[in-house]
């Protein structure tokens, strides 16, 4: 490949937003970024067997690592009011989440977990939450992935109630960004 195709290839790549596997899996510290728009589904399911149940969350994402797929579950639990806005009606500590995205290009997954968040619900029913993850491997490109990230989530308009489960079905919208350290591939062992 000519030096110029190389500098066309690399621009490409950088103005569609996505990190090649083998480019980026050199031990070298990326900051990373991605968008996800989809929705959380409030259940009966308790992560550590305690209460309270938690939220799952289904998004599609668009970022650094190119489309994908965010599945998560996330545990809050209802505290007093004290470090969200005046309006705030409810607060909550996210006490825990595991979330995988798995991105369309080679179906390699990203695992990450959230050691702290907060959520606030105002009196309109909006919710903004604020996360502290880290990331702790994958599959593919992202096995032995290292790393920390924020996610600011929000969630405005309608749900959808279904009182018969004592449950929602919320749109979500979030923005993730921090640095992840992909790790080196292995040298092959040459036979002859």
């Amino acid at each position: 490949m000519s030096m110029k195709a190389l500098i066309a290839a690399s621009i490409f790549a950088a103005a569609a937003g996505v990190v090649a596997g083998e480019a980026a899996a050199d031990g070298q510290a990326r900051h990373v970024s991605w968008r996800a728009a989809g929705v959380s589904i409030h259940t009966q399911i308790s992560m550590d067997r305690n209460w309270p149940p938690a939220s799952m969350n289904h998004a599609r994402v668009n970022g650094t690592f190119g489309l994908g797929i965010l599945h998560s579950m996330v545990e809050p639990v209802r505290v007093e009011v004290s470090k969200c806005p005046a309006n705030t009606k409810y607060e909550y500590k996210i006490l825990e989440a595991t979330n995988v995205v798995t991105f369309d290009s080679d179906l390699d997954q990203l695992i990450y977990r959230t050691k702290s968040g907060l959520c606030c619900i105002n009196a309109e029913g909006d919710i903004t939450f604020d996360l502290e993850s880290e990331v702790v491997g994958g599959t593919g490109r992202f096995k032995g992935a290292t790393g920390t990230l924020t996610s600011k989530l929000t969630r405005d308009g309608d749900s959808i109630s279904f009182n018969e489960w004592n449950g929602e079905f919320n749109n979500m919208n979030s923005v993730t960004e921090g640095t992840i350290v992909l790790k080196a591939p292995e040298a092959k062992a040459q036979t002859r």
